[in-house]
């Protein structure tokens, strides 16, 4: 996290210092978590945390109840954008390696329950391995789902969207999971 363009950290006091601590201790596992879902790397997870932290210290004024709602959407926010940040460079960087281009993925008018695609999968590494072959916005919207049992209003609260917005998010990320644990079951699409 050596970069010139970084702001020095403000003079905290003994009472934030002690609050940041805490919003340390009470969100580093989540704010992992979130991480290592979409980048799927144990430093990129850790750095996106350290990126994270640093951004929570630099706005400590707003962040004087640690255990309330708005500071649990917060850190949930702030995470959120530096993973997202975090993945663009790291998807930039490999498609520099890399010339193949991304697939485009095509979107039926059919929903899919994901409770059908876990059923059809042969096990949950495989559910596992097409939920982290999705773009970062629709595995967020997956994770968030289905692994955090958080509910549609919940997420579009945590990610600052609407309602709506979510709704098609996971959707299309469903369609997606579809296809690609058909595919790698190399099993026919349904209609």
């Amino acid at each position: 996290m050596h970069d010139e363009n970084r702001v020095a950290l403000p003079d905290l006091s003994t009472e934030q210092r002690k609050t940041l601590t805490l919003i340390y201790e009470l969100y580093y596992k989540q704010m992992y978590k979130m991480a290592y879902a979409v980048l799927r790397n144990r430093q990129d997870a850790e750095d996106a945390v350290q990126e994270t932290f640093y951004r929570v210290c630099l706005n400590a004024e707003m962040f004087k109840q640690p255990h309330g709602d708005s500071t649990a959407a917060l850190i949930h926010v702030y995470t959120r954008n530096v993973v997202i940040n975090h993945y663009h460079k790291k998807k930039r960087r490999s498609s520099m390696i890399s010339d193949a281009p991304d697939a485009d993925v095509l979107i039926d008018a059919q929903a899919y329950d994901l409770a059908f695609l876990m059923a059809q999968a042969e096990n949950s590494a495989e559910v596992r391995r097409a939920v982290d072959a999705l773009d970062a916005h629709y595995r967020e919207v997956i994770i968030l789902k289905y692994y955090q049992n958080k509910k549609n209003t919940e997420i579009a609260e945590m990610l600052g969207l609407g309602q709506n917005v979510v709704n098609g998010r996971i959707f299309r990320a469903k369609k997606m999971l579809h296809r690609l644990l058909f595919e790698q079951n190399g099993k026919e699409k349904t209609p």
